[in-house]
């Protein structure tokens, strides 16, 4: 058993639920916290497109326009799904 306040690393994607924590930041329009989360995210799971499309998406709303351009163009290089969420993204930089 870690010590109290010690961090283990998640096993999992699901397991880690930054998700949810960066979509309740971004209800509350706390987009530096969104950042923040998202890029311990991108540390822990750097093969999970969403957490760079809300990275860029934090960092648009902060008025960092290059920084979100490169978040959000990261993470589509990682999308291998479909033509259809690749345009989604790339929407997103227009």
């Amino acid at each position: 058993v870690p010590p109290i306040g010690a961090r283990r690393a998640p096993c999992s994607f699901s397991v880690h639920g930054g998700e949810k924590s960066i979509l309740r930041e971004s209800d509350m329009n706390d987009f530096k916290a969104m950042e923040q989360e998202s890029e311990e995210a991108i540390l822990l799971f750097p093969s999970q497109p969403v957490m760079y499309y809300y990275n860029g998406l934090s960092k648009m709303q902060q008025d960092k326009d290059s920084a979100a351009v490169a978040a959000f163009t990261s993470g589509v290089g990682l999308v291998v799904t479909t033509q259809s969420d690749n345009g989604y993204a790339l929407s997103l930089l227009k």
